[in-house]
Formats: C-alpha cells, sequence, structure tokens
C-alpha cells in the first residue's frame, strides 16, 4: 500500500514546484472552436508489466495497456485503451494419513488450475480542474466504460483413497462482460513533451455472463471477481503531439 500511496503523491509534488513556472492562458485570448483538439497523447500503463514479479507464484498475473487521449483544450480529455490480461491460479489441498492415531504423513487430496484471460476497450471523458491555470498538466476526474472479450478453463483433479484419482479438464468458454469506471488523478509534464499520469480507478462491474459450467473467477480490466467493485491504481507514461491550431 505504501507503495502505491507514493506513486500516488509523486506528480502531486512535481506539480507545486512546476505550477508556478507554467505559461498562464487568458481564457479570452483563445479561439473558439466547436472541436478544440489541442493535442493528442499515447504511452503505456507502466505498473502492469510489474504484476508478474509482485504477484505469488500461486496467483500468477500478467498484462499491459496501450494508453491514447484526445486533449480539448486542456479542460476535457477523452481516453481511449487498449488492453490484454491474463492469470494463472492454482491450489493444492491436502489431507492426513493416519496410522495408531498418529498422523504420518500428509498427500494431496485436491489441486486446480484456473487460466483466465482476455483483452479489452475502455473510453470516456475527463475533466481538468487546473485548465484555467496550465496550458498541459492536470488534476482530473472522470469516468470510462469498458468492454471486456474473455476465456477461461479450469482443470480439477480429486485424490480418494478408495476411489483413486478423479481428474477432469473444465472446457475453453468465452465471455464478455461491461465495466464502469470512476477516476481522479494528476498528469505532469516532467521532461519536454513526455507526462506522467497518477490515477485512481474504482471499478464497478457493469454486467457479467451466467455460467453454469464453473464460476468467474476473474475479469482482465476488473481482477478478482469477488465483489462488484475493486480499486486500482494506474501509472501512465505518455507522450504529448500537438495538433495545429
Amino acid at each position: 500500500m505504501r507503495f502505491f500511496i507514493f506513486f500516488f503523491l509523486l506528480p502531486l509534488v512535481a506539480h507545486s514546484q512546476n505550477l508556478s513556472s507554467e505559461f498562464i492562458v487568458s481564457p479570452s485570448s483563445k479561439k473558439r472552436t466547436l472541436l478544440p483538439i489541442s493535442g493528442i497523447r499515447i504511452g503505456a500503463d507502466i505498473l502492469l508489466p510489474l504484476t508478474p514479479f509482485l504477484s505469488k507464484p500461486e496467483n500468477k498475473r500478467n498484462g499491459y495497456e496501450i494508453c491514447s487521449e484526445i486533449l480539448l483544450s486542456n479542460r476535457f480529455f477523452i481516453p481511449i485503451d487498449w488492453g490484454y490480461a491474463s492469470i494463472d491460479r492454482s491450489y493444492t489441498g491436502t489431507r492426513s494419513v493416519i496410522q495408531n492415531n498418529q498422523v504420518i504423513a500428509r498427500v494431496p487430496s485436491q489441486t486446480y488450475q484456473y487460466h483466465n484471460s482476455g483483452t479489452y476497450w475502455r473510453i470516456g471523458l475527463d475533466y481538468n480542474f487546473l485548465h484555467h491555470q496550465t496550458q498541459d498538466e492536470a488534476l482530473f476526474v472522470g469516468g470510462r466504460i469498458a468492454f471486456v472479450n474473455f476465456q477461461h478453463q479450469l482443470k480439477y483433479t480429486y485424490y480418494d483413497a478408495v476411489l483413486g484419482i478423479f481428474s477432469e479438464d473444465m472446457p475453453i468458454t468465452v465471455h464478455r462482460a461491461w465495466l464502469g469506471e470512476a477516476v481522479a488523478g494528476t498528469k505532469v509534464r516532467f521532461f519536454h513533451q513526455f507526462f506522467v499520469s497518477t490515477l485512481l480507478r474504482i471499478k464497478i462491474r457493469l454486467y457479467q455472463p451466467e455460467t453454469s459450467l464453473f464460476s468467474i473467477n476473474d475479469i482482465p480490466c476488473f481482477g478478482a471477481n469477488n465483489d462488484a467493485i475493486n480499486i486500482w491504481i494506474g501509472w501512465q507514461l505518455m507522450y504529448r503531439i500537438k495538433t495545429k491550431r
């Protein structure tokens, strides 16, 4: 948790140091247009590639995300993201072997391997509270909607002292899900046209399919499917491409 708090507060500190030197734009000096596109940012989430090293071996996660956004005069942003996520979860249960009222060994009783992977698209709208004070940086809130396509598979093995070993491979099933997000964050320019963006994401599961074979343990872009709401931290590195005015 301290790791996430550090990355969320770091851009705020940098912004407080750089704000005084930013060029302040008078609203009356801007030309009003129907669609005032002032630039495009492209980049990637740089925390997601670290998840294989931070997750446990029995709960192995992997993923990456390409990020982009359309700037509307630095007041509004239209984020458009694409990503991939996967998880491999395993479990081994044990039972005791008793002889003469004493436990002489522990042997496997059941095991399972669960795999889930898929891709997602996400689009939304952000509002920048600092659009009067700076041309580039931001303190913003916004919303997103995500469309997820994924598949999952389960392999289950049961060990019985009398019946022997029973194993079953559940077939791969393909599903879709819809997610909503409430987002708050910062954007800080740290070198030329490179920006660091820190996001707090409150993810809401809007729709998931019903399945009769086995439960959906995870949803890409959402995480563990135990509750209807999850909280994530994102950290993006982006490059701004300016457009002609």
